[in-house]
């Protein structure tokens, strides 16, 4: 069941105009006129916007509603006409002149603007008054405030004022046949619902007009400077109203409605607020008086050098002090730039073309400039679990990198103590072992040195059938579930909320309910009891792992949740709820898309290796390349999504990630928010039919179909510590050893499609003793072969011309498959950092 929430705030202004192909005419009022009739130019900012036909009758001269409509249209001020009354939505008031005073200076003066109730803020004037850098992104709506380092303590007055009145060349007016089929009467201008004045209208042609005067007395209660000249309209300037965009700064992004006006964009005073500076108002001078705590910002800058001290070419990832992880290119001499929302963080990797990535635990305490390596170094954990609650047994944690996503596990002593070496970087305590059961905790952490203190915060396990956490309820509906599903939830739904929210910029408007089912039976029944028929039930339970139900409820069958990661199903289904509050008539493919792209971006927390990225995505695609190679693949949307030929969720997701790759998840977003009021939302947002969409994704599926496999090579990096002999299983199931690796090397491996491999000199290979593998047909490249230490291995999958990495292996002493993955490193000390196809034959 979805609920749609969406509101419109708009100006009504009844009577005053019209479109062509309006609702029945009822003046309040209505009598014959003479009319004459002629066009002329409208010109907006010094240019033609289109030459449109006026009126003249009773010495009056009337503008046409429906090219005011469409001239709004232009610049997204959205209208509605009904034959009385034309809605439309919000324009911005310029409200005065203000200062801008930087450090006791004045600076330039420009206007201060009110929309929909909230100030706005010229942030050009923002920007150029302090030396900042003012960038937009039309793809993203993203308007980028980079301010210098020096302004950390400057206290900003803003004021805008409207720019000096235009003039320009008057194109000759066509004088159209004077007429008496032309009707006069009174309508109603009114703004947010309240009467602004009485009009004269005119009805003629099927068209109807309103006064220019009036028109002109419009613009101007809202700052929009104008002249008439008689045969032609000036129109200063019109803003542009931005909708679904954000306002970045630094590292941290908010979504809003950004206004532009001529050259100068403006941003709300409350966007400001949220990204950390204080904004105060003064309403009887309009002063907007702008303060950017020196804590707010740290600008970090510096240069990535190889082991030799050289300047490399490569990207930075860099997790800032609230967690959050970006990614920084360097320019062709190693040097880059960020700048981050409040002091702290830690460069946490580097990657270059060769190398893949590499860890680090650089912490940014405001020092500049910071130099990066390739340079892996290991650092020991020495850890020790502390309990908020009383004690319980644990016998296993879990260590998470936030690169690789290689999983450290560590015995726990009776005294709750444990220790393990892992490359340096960033982590997350993932997960620890109980007696009954795994708790996921996932807390973040960086290495700090050759040896790191680690203190694992163990929460008490819930003594009710429920556990609340900040944004959620988590409740069990039957006995099954253990108390260590209940906390683990609570904690996975913690991690993904900020990613959810941040990338479809929807915030739920209470906790969501998360309700946990032990057995499908239990599952089944949930379903029967919503009104659902026995088989259909059946069928959710068996091809479900949870589901939306609703703006704040999502139902889990935990026995196939503990199958696959949980953040990729929270995220999924959280993704579902926050889109029920904004559109009920969503299409399933973009549904499930949209809920499938943030499903695997909640899975990926926030890791920047490209290569996992990869096989996420992959390992999902492929089924539906097959079938679009072997013709039963229906048309994009026309398949049930639970008929079980194939995954019909996979081609949604591979059609929405085609549209996110294009346009941006803000524009995805955008369509996703007109859906339920725009028929032709589609085409308005991506300025192409769905057919033709549909049509490309058919196309785009036929040509990775057409792909053939010959050979592919694999780049892979011995880490500090690691191993000197790997094996590799092909694709047969024959297994060579290949020797002689030494820890921070590089070494490409051809893996040819007759099965054999070719080695980089310096290295031997030789046959092996077959091992049992997961899925025939795959290729496996491993350590422990050799009896030192269990197998650790990663499974690559080569299909259509495409090597991809499926998952990381670890087994037990005895053989026995123990632990499986998404992951580009174990953790015996080999990295897999590259799979790379060769030229299809």
């Amino acid at each position: 069941m979805k609920i749609a929430k969406k509101t419109f705030t708009a100006i009504a202004l009844s009577g005053a105009l019209a479109t062509a192909g309006g609702a029945a005419w009822t003046p309040a009022t209505a009598w014959a006129v003479t009319s004459t009739m002629r066009s002329g130019p409208v010109y907006v900012d010094n240019k033609v916007w289109r030459t449109v036909p006026y009126v003249t009758a009773n010495q009056t001269t009337f503008f046409g509603i429906w090219y005011l409509q469409q001239l709004l249209k232009v610049y997204g001020i959205g209208t509605t006409w009904d034959g009385k009354t034309l809605s439309v939505d919000a324009l911005p008031h310029i409200d005065g002149l203000s200062t801008f005073t930087v450090n006791g200076k004045r600076q330039s003066a420009c206007p201060t603007m009110t929309y929909n109730g909230a100030t706005y803020v010229n942030v050009s004037s923002l920007a150029s008054s302090t030396g900042a850098k003012l960038s937009y992104d039309g793809t993203w709506k993203s308007l980028n405030l980079t301010l210098p380092a020096d302004v950390k303590r400057q206290t900003l007055t803003v004021d805008l004022k409207p720019g000096s009145s235009t003039s320009s060349t008057v194109h000759l007016a066509t004088v159209y046949p004077a007429s008496t089929q032309a009707s006069m009467g009174t309508g109603y201008v009114k703004e947010n619902g309240r009467l602004w004045k009485s009009v004269p209208i005119l009805r003629r042609d099927g068209t109807t007009f309103f006064g220019v005067y009036y028109l002109q007395q419009f613009l101007n209660a809202h700052g929009i400077g104008n002249t008439w000249n008689g045969k032609a309209l000036f129109i200063q300037q019109l803003p542009r109203i931005v909708s679904g965009a954000s306002l970045q700064i630094g590292s941290a992004s908010q979504p809003t409605t950004l206004v532009q006006w001529g050259s100068a964009w403006y941003a709300s005073a409350d966007a400001l607020k949220a990204l950390g500076i204080t904004v105060q108002t003064q309403s009887a001078t309009h002063d907007v008086a702008v303060t950017v705590p020196a804590s707010a910002f740290v600008d970090v800058d510096g240069q990535l050098e190889g082991a030799d001290g050289q300047p490399m070419v490569g990207k930075v990832a860099i997790e800032d002090a609230s967690g959050a992880v970006h990614v920084v290119d360097t320019d062709s001499n190693g040097r880059f730039d960020a700048f981050l929302q409040a002091v702290g963080g830690y460069l946490i990797g580097v990657e270059t073309p060769f190398d893949g990535w590499t860890g680090q635990s650089i912490a940014l305490g405001g020092q500049s400039p910071v130099t990066a390596t390739d340079v892996q170094k290991t650092s020991v954990i020495q850890g020790k679990l502390s309990f908020t609650g009383p004690s319980y047994p644990v016998s296993e944690v879990s260590l998470r990198n936030v690169i690789t996503h290689a999983h450290y596990y560590a015995k726990v002593g009776s005294n709750g103590t444990f220790s393990v070496t892992v490359p340096e970087g960033a982590y997350e305590v993932y997960a620890v072992v109980t007696a009954s059961d795994t708790l996921y905790l996932v807390q973040p952490f960086v290495t700090t040195g050759e040896t790191t203190s680690l203190t694992v915060k163990v929460p008490a396990l819930a003594t009710a059938e429920k556990v609340e956490s900040a944004h959620a309820i988590v409740t069990a509906a039957d006995s099954s579930v253990t108390k260590e599903e209940l906390q683990s939830v609570a904690d996975l739904f913690e991690r993904i909320y900020p990613l959810d929210v941040s990338r479809t910029g929807l915030k739920p408007s209470e906790k969501m309910n998360i309700v946990l089912y032990g057995n499908a039976s239990s599952y089944e029944n949930h379903f029967i009891s919503e009104g659902y028929s026995a088989d259909e039930a059946k069928q959710i339970a068996e091809e479900s792992v949870a589901a939306e139900e609703g703006t704040n409820k999502i139902s889990v069958l935990m026995p196939s949740y503990e199958s696959v990661d949980g953040m990729n199903i929270l995220a999924h289904e959280f993704t579902h709820s926050l889109i029920a509050t904004v559109s009920n008539k969503i299409e399933s493919w973009a549904n499930e898309g949209v809920a499938w792209a943030d499903g695997i971006a909640g899975e990926l927390d926030q890791s920047p290796d490209e290569l996992l990225l990869d096989g996420e995505q992959w390992y999902e695609w492929v089924d539906i390349v097959a079938h679009q190679q072997k013709g039963d693949l229906l048309k994009l949307g026309a398949a049930n999504p639970l008929d079980g030929n194939y995954n019909v969720e996979d081609q949604d997701y591979f059609a929405v990630q085609q549209l996110i790759n294009r346009f941006g998840m803000n524009k995805f977003m955008q369509y996703v928010k007109a859906i339920d009021s725009d028929p032709d939302a589609f085409q308005h947002t991506f300025s192409e039919s769905f057919q033709q969409f549909s049509d490309e994704v058919t196309q785009k599926l036929k040509q990775l179909a057409s792909q053939s496999d010959s050979s592919f090579t694999m780049r892979l990096k011995v880490l500090p510590g690691g191993p000197s002999q790997i094996y590799v299983i092909n694709s047969q199931g024959q297994t060579v050893t290949i020797s002689g690796l030494q820890e921070g090397k590089v070494y490409s491996i051809v893996c040819n499609s007759d099965g054999t491999v070719t080695v980089p000199s310096g290295l031997t290979e030789k046959p092996s003793s077959s091992l049992s593998v997961v899925y025939d047909g795959d290729w496996y490249i491993g350590t422990g072969n050799d009896g030192t230490l269990p197998r650790q291995e990663f499974e690559v999958a080569y299909e259509y011309g495409h090597p991809f990495l499926v998952q990381a292996l670890l087994y037990s002493s005895a053989g026995d498959l123990e632990h499986a993955y998404p992951a580009t490193a174990v953790p015996d000390g080999i990295q897999l950092i590259g799979l790379d196809a060769a030229a299809n034959s």
